[in-house]
């Protein structure tokens, strides 16, 4: 019985196409809510770790702690905390996140992302570090790598370009090097209070994947999203309930094969200057 508790984690990895579950991927800790895509005009503390030329009001600070379950299994949890902010021309955020259980096999991940507004266009950069551990069976392996973005933003369409694992780390001698991993993200804002995302990312030797989401704003009080992903396909949706300065974030989504995954975030935003 213990060997095959702590065979569950490998074997349910091994069935998801590693543009999901690759190391350092920016997106591993986004809700599948929204089909892994962000929103740039007004992004979460998450989604500025991700992508740091997403938009924040100048002055403001974003604080953001979740939890989420893949496949109602406890062995693939993954925890996240990550706190963000803008002073001036500049975003910067820090976040860290565990998935899996120490015991048995665990992927550890900190993340530094600084971004820089001029006008309507955003440069970014990020620094990721990560440890695998494997429940003191055998040594622990840790990488360190780097990723450069950019965006362009009009009033209705906000677009960013992001680049990651640009140093192509490994996290042992003679191990695979690990992909660089290209993605567009978009945002275009409708008429009414809603706006649709979507996301392209590429990667050497896997397929494409999409992703689509739209947010639809009921009230000050909430809003309701969905999305869904590519390769593999999985369904989504999940909504955002505020209360002064405080956001509840509740996500799900459902895998054909591998059945539903849910996330719980809580979110702190202080308001600062306007200038």
């Amino acid at each position: 019985m213990m060997m095959r508790r702590a065979l569950i984690p490998f074997l349910v990895i091994s069935l998801v196409p590693s543009a999901v579950w690759g190391v350092f991927d920016p997106n591993a800790d986004l809700p599948d809510g929204m089909g892994n895509t962000v929103m740039l005009a007004e992004s979460s503390a998450l989604e500025l770790l991700s992508v740091p030329v997403g938009g924040i009001m100048a002055g403001e600070l974003k604080v953001e702690n979740g939890y989420s379950r893949k496949f109602a299994m406890k062995e693939l949890d993954r925890v996240y905390g990550v706190a963000a902010r803008r002073l001036g021309r500049w975003t910067v955020a820090l976040g860290f996140s565990q998935f899996g259980r120490s015991e048995l096999y665990s992927e550890k991940t900190g993340r530094l992302a600084l971004g820089c507004r001029i006008d309507s266009a955003a440069i970014g950069v990020t620094l990721s570090a990560m440890q695998l551990e494997f429940g003191g069976s055998y040594e622990n392996l840790t990488a360190v790598t780097a990723g450069v973005g950019c965006g362009y933003s009009t009033k209705r369409l906000k677009a960013a370009l992001m680049f990651e694992n640009l140093t192509t780390p490994q996290l042992s001698d003679g191990s695979p090097e690990i992909n660089i991993v290209s993605t567009l993200y978009m945002e275009l804002i409708g008429p009414g209070p809603y706006s649709v995302t979507g996301r392209l990312t590429l990667e050497k030797t896997e397929k494409p994947q999409f992703g689509l989401g739209q947010k639809i704003r009921l009230s000050q009080r909430g809003s309701f999203f969905w999305g869904v992903t590519s390769a593999p396909v999985v369904y989504g949706g999940g909504v955002e309930l505020n209360y002064k300065s405080y956001l509840i974030t509740i996500a799900a989504s459902y895998h054909p094969r591998l059945g539903i995954s849910h996330t719980v975030a809580l979110a702190l935003v202080r308001s600062g200057s306007t200038n």
